[in-house]
């Protein structure tokens, strides 16, 4: 009877604990990529239906791409889309080949994400209009520029660089348009501030361009960027041949000690 019972009771707890274990919820683990890339989750929205073969090539080439592996990670990026195209990882791919400086290769990528997911966010329009732009294809840039502030409005770095653009193309109008929209969504745009100056000096406004540099010299140097700094002041010294010398000095000295 005892032993009866010990058997009874044994089953008991061991149902009881099975139960236990099915009713407690499922932890997502966390994410130990250690870098900002997103890892294929397997319950994420995708264009084809999930694949465990793609998402683990996938997840292997970001880990190739934290290690600095990049041939190692095109080639399992690579892999992946044999296995299942991806919006993420022609995007990834993209932004790879953008770092190796293979320009044309990263706009491939980037236009096939693009036909995937439409609806992608400003985001990858930007890095198409950067690889353009690298290309020397400013019309197209421009293109990918605005598409990035139609569909993000307060993107302050798309109306600098298609203000950047406009000036070379001088389209002066839309330049300074732009430019005037960077600063007024951030005032303490460094590179506004030096790319207004190169708009104000083409077209003649010797002032006000050496108020744009000067400004753009005093935020890079606190945020560190020495080298930008000094950019500016080369700009003013040939605004300022004669008058260079004590005024740049002045500058030189206070961007040094910093």
């Amino acid at each position: 009877m005892l032993l009866r019972q010990f058997i009874l009771f044994a089953w008991l707890i061991l149902w009881l604990g099975l139960g236990l274990v099915v009713a407690l919820p499922v932890v997502a683990m966390p994410d130990q990529s250690g870098h900002p890339h997103h890892r294929m989750e397997t319950n994420a929205p995708s264009t084809f239906p999930f694949d465990e073969e793609a998402e683990r090539l996938f997840n292997q080439g970001l880990d190739r791409l934290h290690v600095k592996n990049y041939d190692g990670a095109i080639a399992a990026f690579s892999d992946s889309l044999k296995q299942a195209p991806d919006y993420r990882v022609y995007l990834e791919r993209g932004k790879v080949y953008a770092q190796l400086g293979a320009w044309q290769q990263a706009i491939t990528d980037y236009t096939e994400a693009l036909m995937m997911n439409p609806d992608a966010d400003s985001y990858v329009h930007g890095l198409r209009g950067v690889a353009w732009e690298k290309v020397g294809n400013f019309e197209a840039a421009i293109a990918d520029y605005t598409q990035q502030l139609t569909i993000y409005p307060n993107d302050g770095v798309g109306y600098t660089r298609r203000g950047i653009l406009y000036t070379h193309l001088k389209n002066f109008s839309e330049a300074s348009r732009d430019l005037e929209a960077a600063l007024q969504l951030n005032d303490t745009k460094a590179e506004a501030y030096l790319a207004r100056g190169k708009l104000r000096s083409q077209i003649g406004n010797v002032q006000g361009a050496i108020e744009d540099y000067q400004k753009a010299i005093a935020l890079f140097t606190e945020q560190g960027k020495t080298e930008d700094a000094q950019i500016a002041i080369r700009l003013i010294e040939t605004l300022q041949p004669k008058r260079a010398t004590p005024a740049t000095s002045t500058l030189n000295s206070k961007t040094l000690a910093n």
